[in-house]
């Protein structure tokens, strides 16, 4: 398929988070800010039930201080430590 003419150029950040049982999150965003922001909220769903009691909350509270991209690197570095591992995968569209 063409481009249309006229057609503006956009970039897409997209993120998928793996498991052992397939995809478990799949979002996309204008930016890698918002990007950031939507996978920090399946972060904060998700926390209490695999991380260990200490690692969630430290990752609540980082949320909560508005540090998302340090509660996203804690998450993933933690996660599956108590049950299922989960993998963050990013990549970056330019259409």
């Amino acid at each position: 398929m063409g481009q249309d003419v006229g057609a503006e150029d956009m970039t897409v950040h997209v993120a998928a988070v793996y498991a052992l049982d397939g995809i478990r999150f799949l979002t996309a965003a204008p930016s890698a800010q918002e990007l950031v922001e939507r996978v920090a909220l399946h972060v904060k769903q998700s926390a209490d039930t695999l991380l260990s009691p200490e690692d969630a909350a430290h990752v609540l509270c980082l949320l909560e201080e508005g540090k998302q991209h340090a509660a996203v690197d804690l998450y993933f570095a933690r996660v599956g430590l108590r049950w299922e591992r989960e993998v963050l995968r990013t990549e970056v569209v330019e259409c």
